[in-house]
């Protein structure tokens, strides 16, 4: 896979080496044209990445997902490379996969896929779900959000305003399956809303999760896609919800903990890079590898920072 982005990369060599003498030279066509080779290389590499599809159990946790056609479920392997080689993110070796609507790839403009993570945490008693007051819980989570930014910025990432639920959280206490997307503006909101629409199966031992990936105008289309997607993970015999044993091991919280953090935290930035990206994409250019931001600081010079209105 990576032999793909090595070869965008020498295609787009002699380009390099010409905006490093001679900026001034390069045309607004010839920078098109070597982002549009780049995005192509990208493309080919999504497309030869293998498809899982039908009742597959899930390494690295105790699951079986039942992906239908529509949907392409990428390995841990191929996920870190669209997560960490295409959008930039921090290694992470957590992923178990990731799901992408077929037709679509993740440099398309308004795609969005879906992260698959588990953590063995224990238990998480639901005994709270239907007394939550999630109003109250937003505005805790809101303070909570502010007072991490110091620590954000110090880290080199960008601030975070959680402006409000873009869908209120919902427990499903059968199935136990959890929901809610929040809506998060990244820096000083230049980019737009970004989505962090989360969701969550409880099991005997611990908790899978299914996070999205996407901007905000993908709202209605995730939200008539999540039930179905909601429903493809199954915990195997023994380890489901309903397996659980006193004396078994517990997290020591419960579903309002849940939704103010836990494994949704790493997906931030995954989603914060991801709004990024598809708002330069949208001006025309798109800093997602460190080799490739000689050619956009080289577009910023040319055209002096101006974007599409």
């Amino acid at each position: 896979m990576k032999g793909f982005i090595l070869a965008a990369c020498l295609l787009l060599a002699p380009i390099f080496t010409a905006a490093a003498q001679a900026p001034e030279e390069m045309t607004e066509e010839e920078i098109a044209a070597a982002m549009q080779a780049y995005y192509d290389g990208l493309d080919q590499a999504y497309y030869e990445m293998p498809s899982l599809s039908g009742e597959v159990a899930l390494d690295g946790a105790p699951i079986t997902l039942s992906v239908p056609e529509n949907f392409k479920l990428l390995s841990a392997r191929d996920t870190r490379t669209v997560l960490e080689d295409f959008w930039g993110n921090p290694p992470d070796d957590t992923v178990l996969g990731m799901l992408f609507p077929v037709g679509t790839t993740p440099m398309t403009e308004g795609s969005w896929g879906v992260v698959l993570t588990y953590e063995e945490t224990g238990y998480v008693s639901d005994d709270e779900a239907t007394s939550l007051d999630y109003a109250d819980l937003l505005q805790r989570m809101q303070a909570d959000t502010r007072a991490a930014n110091r620590y954000r910025v110090d880290e080199g990432y960008e601030p975070i305003e959680l402006v409000g639920w873009a869908t209120p959280p919902t427990y499903d206490p059968v199935d136990h399956r959890l929901s809610w997307a929040k809506d998060l503006v990244f820096g000083d909101g230049e980019l737009g809303h970004t989505l962090n629409y989360d969701m969550r199966v409880l099991g005997r031992e611990g908790v899978f999760s299914m996070n999205f990936v996407a901007g905000l105008e993908s709202l209605y289309e995730i939200e008539t896609a999540a039930p179905r997607i909601l429903q493809m993970p199954e915990f195997i015999d023994g380890k489901r919800y309903e397996d659980f044993q006193p004396g078994d091991k517990t997290a020591g919280y419960g579903i309002a903990a849940l939704i103010a953090g836990g494994a949704g935290a790493t997906v931030l930035k995954k989603a914060g890079f991801f709004a990024i990206a598809l708002a330069f994409l949208k001006k025309g250019w798109v800093l997602i590898l460190p080799v490739f931001a000689m050619i956009g600081g080289l577009f910023r010079r040319i055209f002096g920072g101006k974007s599409e209105s």
